[in-house]
Protein backbone atom coordinates (compact mmCIF):
# COMPACT_ATOMS: atom_id res chain seq x y z
CA UNK A 1 0.00 0.00 0.00
CA UNK A 2 1.31 3.41 -1.01
CA UNK A 3 0.70 6.78 0.55
CA UNK A 4 1.73 10.22 -0.67
CA UNK A 5 2.61 13.09 1.63
CA UNK A 6 2.19 16.31 -0.35
CA UNK A 7 -0.82 17.48 -2.35
CA UNK A 8 1.13 19.19 -5.14
CA UNK A 9 3.53 17.22 -7.36
CA UNK A 10 2.79 14.21 -5.18
CA UNK A 11 -0.78 14.20 -6.52
CA UNK A 12 -0.36 15.25 -10.15
CA UNK A 13 2.99 13.49 -10.66
CA UNK A 14 3.45 10.51 -8.38
CA UNK A 15 -0.21 9.45 -8.08
CA UNK A 16 -0.69 8.76 -11.83
CA UNK A 17 2.75 7.09 -11.88
CA UNK A 18 1.66 4.65 -9.17
CA UNK A 19 -1.74 3.93 -10.72
CA UNK A 20 -0.74 3.65 -14.39
CA UNK A 21 2.66 2.08 -13.77
CA UNK A 22 1.81 -0.39 -11.04
CA UNK A 23 -1.95 -0.41 -10.52
CA UNK A 24 -1.21 0.21 -6.87
CA UNK A 25 -3.63 1.06 -4.09
CA UNK A 26 -3.02 4.48 -2.54
CA UNK A 27 -4.23 5.64 0.86
CA UNK A 28 -4.63 9.41 1.09
CA UNK A 29 -5.83 11.89 3.73
CA UNK A 30 -9.20 13.54 3.03
CA UNK A 31 -7.49 16.93 3.03
CA UNK A 32 -6.14 16.13 -0.46
CA UNK A 33 -9.50 15.20 -1.94
CA UNK A 34 -10.62 18.62 -3.15
CA UNK A 35 -7.35 19.24 -5.01
CA UNK A 36 -7.50 15.85 -6.66
CA UNK A 37 -11.13 16.20 -7.73
CA UNK A 38 -10.33 19.59 -9.24
CA UNK A 39 -7.99 17.93 -11.74
CA UNK A 40 -10.05 16.13 -14.38
CA UNK A 41 -6.97 14.39 -15.79
CA UNK A 42 -6.64 12.43 -12.54
CA UNK A 43 -10.18 11.01 -12.58
CA UNK A 44 -8.85 7.59 -13.63
CA UNK A 45 -6.95 7.30 -10.34
CA UNK A 46 -9.99 7.59 -8.06
CA UNK A 47 -10.82 3.87 -7.94
CA UNK A 48 -7.32 3.18 -6.58
CA UNK A 49 -7.62 5.61 -3.68
CA UNK A 50 -8.66 4.80 -0.11
CA UNK A 51 -9.49 7.99 1.78
CA UNK A 52 -8.62 8.24 5.48
CA UNK A 53 -8.93 10.90 8.16
CA UNK A 54 -5.45 12.43 8.11
CA UNK A 55 -1.74 11.93 7.38
CA UNK A 56 -1.21 9.90 10.56
CA UNK A 57 -3.89 7.42 9.47
CA UNK A 58 -2.39 7.23 5.98
CA UNK A 59 1.11 6.60 7.33
CA UNK A 60 -0.14 3.87 9.65
CA UNK A 61 -1.55 1.89 6.71
CA UNK A 62 1.26 2.30 4.18
CA UNK A 63 4.37 0.26 3.45
CA UNK A 64 5.67 2.65 0.76
CA UNK A 65 5.65 6.40 1.40
CA UNK A 66 6.30 9.11 -1.17
CA UNK A 67 7.29 12.40 0.45
CA UNK A 68 6.85 15.39 -1.87
CA UNK A 69 6.77 18.45 0.36
CA UNK A 70 8.96 21.49 0.93
CA UNK A 71 12.54 20.54 1.88
CA UNK A 72 12.35 22.37 5.21
CA UNK A 73 9.45 20.06 6.22
CA UNK A 74 10.72 16.88 4.61
CA UNK A 75 13.33 16.13 7.29
CA UNK A 76 10.74 15.98 10.07
CA UNK A 77 8.36 13.88 7.96
CA UNK A 78 11.05 11.34 7.13
CA UNK A 79 11.91 11.08 10.83
CA UNK A 80 8.27 10.18 11.49
CA UNK A 81 8.39 7.53 8.78
CA UNK A 82 11.57 5.99 10.17
CA UNK A 83 9.81 5.40 13.48
CA UNK A 84 6.99 3.39 11.90
CA UNK A 85 7.79 -0.30 11.43
CA UNK A 86 5.09 -0.76 8.78
CA UNK A 87 6.91 1.63 6.43
CA UNK A 88 9.54 -0.29 4.48
CA UNK A 89 10.32 1.98 1.52
CA UNK A 90 10.57 5.72 0.91
CA UNK A 91 10.71 7.93 -2.16
CA UNK A 92 11.82 11.49 -1.44
CA UNK A 93 11.47 14.47 -3.74
CA UNK A 94 14.55 16.55 -4.42
CA UNK A 95 16.06 18.41 -2.77
CA UNK A 96 15.61 16.14 0.22
CA UNK A 97 16.60 18.97 2.55
CA UNK A 98 17.23 22.70 2.29
CA UNK A 99 21.02 22.40 2.66
CA UNK A 100 23.61 19.75 1.80
CA UNK A 101 24.49 19.38 5.49
CA UNK A 102 20.88 18.55 6.36
CA UNK A 103 20.62 16.26 3.33
CA UNK A 104 23.72 14.39 4.46
CA UNK A 105 22.30 13.99 7.96
CA UNK A 106 18.98 12.74 6.60
CA UNK A 107 20.57 10.15 4.32
CA UNK A 108 22.74 8.95 7.22
CA UNK A 109 19.63 8.48 9.38
CA UNK A 110 17.81 6.52 6.67
CA UNK A 111 20.84 4.31 6.04
CA UNK A 112 21.21 3.72 9.77
CA UNK A 113 17.60 2.50 9.95
CA UNK A 114 18.20 0.35 6.83
CA UNK A 115 15.06 1.62 5.10
CA UNK A 116 14.97 1.28 1.34
CA UNK A 117 14.76 4.68 -0.33
CA UNK A 118 15.07 6.54 -3.60
CA UNK A 119 15.38 10.25 -4.43
CA UNK A 120 13.45 11.86 -7.29
CA UNK A 121 16.38 12.69 -9.56
CA UNK A 122 14.25 12.08 -12.64
CA UNK A 123 16.93 13.20 -15.11
CA UNK A 124 18.61 9.85 -14.44
CA UNK A 125 15.65 8.07 -16.06
CA UNK A 126 15.13 10.13 -19.21
CA UNK A 127 15.61 8.63 -22.65
CA UNK A 128 18.47 11.01 -23.55
CA UNK A 129 20.52 10.19 -20.46
CA UNK A 130 22.34 7.38 -22.25
CA UNK A 131 23.65 9.99 -24.70
CA UNK A 132 25.69 11.40 -21.83
CA UNK A 133 27.72 8.22 -21.42
CA UNK A 134 31.03 9.98 -21.03
CA UNK A 135 34.01 8.07 -22.34
CA UNK A 136 37.16 8.09 -20.25
CA UNK A 137 39.05 7.72 -23.51
CA UNK A 138 38.12 11.26 -24.59
CA UNK A 139 41.17 13.32 -25.45
CA UNK A 140 42.38 15.84 -22.92
CA UNK A 141 41.27 18.88 -24.91
CA UNK A 142 37.64 17.76 -24.97
CA UNK A 143 35.16 19.74 -22.89
CA UNK A 144 31.48 19.08 -22.30
CA UNK A 145 28.83 21.77 -21.90
CA UNK A 146 25.31 21.55 -20.50
CA UNK A 147 23.11 24.61 -21.02
CA UNK A 148 19.60 24.81 -19.57
CA UNK A 149 17.58 28.02 -19.91
CA UNK A 150 13.86 28.51 -19.19
CA UNK A 151 11.39 30.71 -17.33
CA UNK A 152 10.55 29.13 -13.97
CA UNK A 153 6.83 28.90 -13.33
CA UNK A 154 7.09 30.94 -10.12
CA UNK A 155 8.72 33.80 -12.03
CA UNK A 156 6.35 33.58 -14.98
CA UNK A 157 3.25 33.58 -12.75
CA UNK A 158 4.72 35.81 -10.00
CA UNK A 159 4.10 33.13 -7.37
CA UNK A 160 5.23 33.48 -3.77
CA UNK A 161 6.62 29.99 -3.13
CA UNK A 162 9.53 28.32 -1.35
CA UNK A 163 10.81 27.26 -4.79
CA UNK A 164 12.12 30.83 -5.22
CA UNK A 165 13.98 30.81 -1.90
CA UNK A 166 17.50 29.46 -1.63
CA UNK A 167 17.26 29.36 2.17
CA UNK A 168 14.22 27.09 1.93
CA UNK A 169 15.79 24.74 -0.61
CA UNK A 170 14.62 26.51 -3.75
CA UNK A 171 16.43 28.67 -6.27
CA UNK A 172 18.38 27.84 -9.39
CA UNK A 173 20.87 25.44 -7.77
CA UNK A 174 19.01 23.73 -4.95
CA UNK A 175 15.74 23.17 -6.83
CA UNK A 176 16.75 22.96 -10.50
CA UNK A 177 20.51 22.54 -10.76
CA UNK A 178 20.46 19.69 -8.25
CA UNK A 179 19.17 17.49 -11.11
CA UNK A 180 22.40 18.12 -13.01
CA UNK A 181 24.51 17.60 -9.89
CA UNK A 182 23.04 14.10 -9.49
CA UNK A 183 23.41 13.41 -13.20
CA UNK A 184 27.10 14.36 -13.21
CA UNK A 185 27.74 12.43 -10.00
CA UNK A 186 26.26 9.36 -11.70
CA UNK A 187 28.83 9.82 -14.49
CA UNK A 188 31.76 9.91 -12.06
CA UNK A 189 32.22 13.66 -11.53
CA UNK A 190 33.33 14.36 -7.97
CA UNK A 191 34.82 17.85 -8.03
CA UNK A 192 34.00 21.43 -8.95
CA UNK A 193 36.60 24.09 -9.75
CA UNK A 194 34.31 27.03 -10.47
CA UNK A 195 30.81 27.96 -9.34
CA UNK A 196 28.90 31.23 -9.43
CA UNK A 197 25.29 31.83 -8.44
CA UNK A 198 23.56 35.09 -9.29
CA UNK A 199 20.24 36.80 -8.67
CA UNK A 200 18.69 40.21 -8.13
CA UNK A 201 17.84 39.22 -4.56
CA UNK A 202 20.30 37.28 -2.34
CA UNK A 203 17.70 34.64 -1.49
CA UNK A 204 16.31 34.26 -5.01
CA UNK A 205 19.21 33.22 -7.27
CA UNK A 206 18.14 32.41 -10.83
CA UNK A 207 21.43 31.94 -12.68
CA UNK A 208 24.16 29.37 -11.98
CA UNK A 209 27.32 28.39 -13.80
CA UNK A 210 29.97 25.89 -12.77
CA UNK A 211 32.82 23.72 -14.04
CA UNK A 212 32.99 20.07 -12.96
CA UNK A 213 35.87 17.63 -12.99
CA UNK A 214 36.27 13.92 -12.34
CA UNK A 215 38.90 11.18 -12.61
CA UNK A 216 39.86 10.72 -16.28
CA UNK A 217 36.81 12.73 -17.33
CA UNK A 218 36.62 15.85 -19.51
CA UNK A 219 35.75 19.14 -17.85
CA UNK A 220 32.03 19.82 -17.91
CA UNK A 221 30.69 23.36 -17.99
CA UNK A 222 27.16 23.86 -16.71
CA UNK A 223 25.00 26.94 -17.21
CA UNK A 224 21.45 27.21 -15.85
CA UNK A 225 19.24 30.29 -16.16
CA UNK A 226 15.76 29.94 -14.66
CA UNK A 227 14.73 33.48 -15.63
CA UNK A 228 15.17 33.30 -19.38
CA UNK A 229 12.76 33.81 -22.26
CA UNK A 230 14.72 31.18 -24.22
CA UNK A 231 13.67 27.57 -23.64
CA UNK A 232 16.69 25.41 -24.33
CA UNK A 233 18.36 22.28 -23.01
CA UNK A 234 21.57 21.47 -24.82
CA UNK A 235 24.47 19.10 -24.25
CA UNK A 236 27.50 19.56 -26.47
CA UNK A 237 31.05 18.35 -26.83
CA UNK A 238 33.76 20.85 -27.66
CA UNK A 239 37.12 19.74 -29.01
CA UNK A 240 39.84 21.94 -30.47
CA UNK A 241 37.34 24.72 -31.14
CA UNK A 242 34.90 22.38 -32.85
CA UNK A 243 31.44 21.94 -31.32
CA UNK A 244 29.40 18.74 -31.65
CA UNK A 245 25.83 18.84 -30.37
CA UNK A 246 24.87 15.70 -28.45
CA UNK A 247 21.36 16.82 -27.53
CA UNK A 248 19.31 19.93 -28.29
CA UNK A 249 15.70 20.20 -27.10
CA UNK A 250 13.52 22.94 -25.67
CA UNK A 251 12.91 21.08 -22.41
CA UNK A 252 14.68 18.17 -20.65
CA UNK A 253 11.42 16.19 -20.67
CA UNK A 254 10.56 16.95 -24.31
CA UNK A 255 11.46 13.46 -25.52
CA UNK A 256 9.27 11.90 -22.82
CA UNK A 257 6.00 13.29 -24.20
CA UNK A 258 3.34 10.58 -24.40
CA UNK A 259 -0.39 10.44 -25.03
CA UNK A 260 -0.55 8.00 -22.12
CA UNK A 261 0.49 10.60 -19.53
CA UNK A 262 -0.74 14.17 -19.18
CA UNK A 263 2.44 15.19 -17.35
CA UNK A 264 5.62 14.34 -19.28
CA UNK A 265 7.41 13.51 -16.01
CA UNK A 266 5.18 10.55 -15.15
CA UNK A 267 7.16 8.08 -17.25
CA UNK A 268 10.41 8.88 -15.46
CA UNK A 269 8.65 8.61 -12.09
CA UNK A 270 7.49 5.10 -13.01
CA UNK A 271 11.09 4.16 -13.78
CA UNK A 272 12.20 5.71 -10.49
CA UNK A 273 9.62 3.78 -8.44
CA UNK A 274 10.50 0.59 -10.29
CA UNK A 275 14.09 0.81 -9.01
CA UNK A 276 12.86 -0.07 -5.53
CA UNK A 277 13.20 -3.70 -6.63
CA UNK A 278 16.92 -3.18 -7.31
CA UNK A 279 19.82 -3.59 -4.91
CA UNK A 280 20.40 -0.46 -2.82
CA UNK A 281 24.19 -0.20 -2.86
CA UNK A 282 24.64 1.76 -6.09
CA UNK A 283 21.88 4.20 -5.16
CA UNK A 284 23.29 4.87 -1.71
CA UNK A 285 26.70 5.51 -3.27
CA UNK A 286 25.15 7.86 -5.83
CA UNK A 287 23.16 9.84 -3.26
CA UNK A 288 26.14 10.31 -0.96
CA UNK A 289 28.28 11.33 -3.95
CA UNK A 290 25.64 13.81 -5.12
CA UNK A 291 25.38 15.43 -1.71
CA UNK A 292 29.16 15.68 -1.40
CA UNK A 293 29.34 17.34 -4.82
CA UNK A 294 26.51 19.70 -3.87
CA UNK A 295 28.41 20.68 -0.73
CA UNK A 296 31.55 21.43 -2.76
CA UNK A 297 29.54 23.63 -5.14
CA UNK A 298 28.09 25.68 -2.31
CA UNK A 299 31.44 26.01 -0.56
CA UNK A 300 33.07 27.41 -3.68
CA UNK A 301 30.13 29.74 -4.30
CA UNK A 302 30.49 31.08 -0.78
CA UNK A 303 34.22 31.64 -1.21
CA UNK A 304 33.54 33.42 -4.49
CA UNK A 305 31.17 35.73 -2.66
CA UNK A 306 28.66 35.74 -5.49
CA UNK A 307 25.65 35.04 -3.29
CA UNK A 308 24.84 34.53 0.38
CA UNK A 309 23.56 30.97 0.76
Amino acid sequence: MYTIIGSGFGIYGYLPAIVTGFGGAVVLPHAYEAKLLARAELSNTLTNIHWVKDEDAALSQASIVIVAIAPKNQYEMVMRCLNLKNIKELILEKPIAATPAMASSLVAKINEEKKKYRIGFTFLYLSWTKKLEISKSMVSDTELSITWTFMANHFYKHLATWKRSNIQGGGVLRFYGIHLVALLASQGYDGVIESKIEGDHPDEPFKWQAVFIGPELPKCRVFVDSFSTLKQFEISQNQAGQKRTILSVTDPFEMEQSDQYVDSRVGSLIKLINTLKDDDDKYIKLYIGSINLWQKIESISLEDGSVKL
